[in-house]
Parts: structure tokens; C-alpha cells; sequence
């Protein structure tokens, strides 16, 4: 995640994260994204990450 933060990704557009539960994997992503230079205004975490209904209901399934 690093890398292609650092190689790929352009930290002044914001950045939003998504794991399963919206807490541990997020936050570690949250950390990474911080070493890589990116300013914490810009990284987002989606809350209740992908359990939420809402989102599931958002996923290409087919």
C-alpha cells in the first residue's frame, strides 16, 4: 500500500478507505497513507465499512 501510495496516488485528492468493519484494517491504511505523506484532512474512513447494507448494496455482483 506504500508503494503505490508513494508511486501512484496523488495525496492533495482525497482518499477514502473501506474494509470490512470500517475500524482496524481502515486505520492501519490511516497510518500508511499518513507515512506516505498524504495529509490527514484528505483520508477518510467509511463508516461501518463494507457490512454496512448500504454499501453492500452499492457492489457489483455480477
Amino acid at each position: 500500500m506504500y508503494k503505490m501510495a508513494t508511486e501512484e496516488m496523488d495525496p492533495s485528492k482525497p482518499v477514502y478507505l473501506l474494509c470490512y468493519s470500517g475500524n482496524k484494517c481502515a486505520k492501519t491504511g490511516i497510518s500508511v497513507m499518513k507515512d506516505a505523506g498524504f495529509d490527514v484532512d484528505n483520508l477518510f474512513i467509511i463508516e461501518n465499512g463494507a457490512k454496512d447494507k448500504d454499501i453492500q448494496a452499492a457492489f457489483v455482483t455480477e
